[in-house]
């Protein structure tokens, strides 16, 4: 066998005894395959923080924060509230300003009180609603706006005693009528007489007439005395 032959073999057989020369050992070692056994990651001990409702992050509660958002939901809800308020005293007062809006409440709550009382008798305190008329727009102030609507809704001998009480409340003034406890007595009481005759003497009893017509003339009064435009 030829010398270059021999030494070929044995170059062959010592690397297959040695199949990692030097030069292919340390590119072995240094690749991420061979390393990935020897490797060793640092663990850390975590630490965990609670977050704050404001700042939902790692890191120490903002104390201060919350306080100012609390200050400030607080404080937001309390200028809601005022500005609700403030809005609904600004509705209240233009109702009132409104001479035809405010005028036709009050005779609602003067309605109501004498159906509560005479709802048997209705038909001898009211008008026909179907008839047809129309009111004089030049009267302004209180009390003449309150008679010309009176006169068209209740029946003549209710209305007499209504057009006196609006004189007589009008009399009276606005200070005297406010301190007043007892009511201011009519004469023409003929229309209310022949209903107070219908009624049960079981709603007289619970009701006294005087104490009735007495809350009447509050509500005239009311009216009467406002300030409206």
């Amino acid at each position: 066998m030829p010398k270059f032959l021999l030494q070929d073999a044995e170059s062959s057989f010592q690397r297959y005894r040695n199949p990692l020369n030097e030069f292919q050992h340390k590119s072995e070692s240094n690749s991420f395959e061979h390393k990935q056994g020897d490797m060793q990651f640092p663990i850390q001990q975590y630490t965990f923080f609670q977050s704050t409702p404001i700042f939902p992050i790692l890191g120490e509660p903002k104390n201060e924060f919350i306080e100012t958002a609390n200050q400030f939901i607080k404080n937001g809800m309390q200028n809601s509230l005022a500005s609700m308020i403030q809005k609904q005293s600004i509705v209240q007062n233009e109702f009132k300003l409104n001479q035809t809006t405010y005028g036709c409440k009050k005779m609602c709550e003067i309605d109501c009180m004498l159906v509560e009382r005479y709802f048997n008798q209705k038909y001898w305190i009211f008008q026909n609603s179907n008839q047809k008329y129309k009111l004089d727009q030049t009267k302004t102030n209180n009390t003449d706006w309150l008679k010309a609507r009176m006169q068209h809704r209740y029946k003549s001998q209710i209305y007499d005693a209504f057009s006196e009480m609006i004189d007589l409340i009008l009399k009276e003034g606005e200070i005297q009528m406010n301190s007043r406890t007892q009511l201011i007595k009519i004469q023409n009481l003929k229309g209310f007489q022949n209903l107070e005759r219908q009624i049960q003497k079981a709603v007289k009893a619970e009701r006294k007439f005087d104490a009735f017509l007495f809350e009447i003339q509050k509500v005239l009064a009311d009216f009467i005395f406002s300030t409206i435009n």
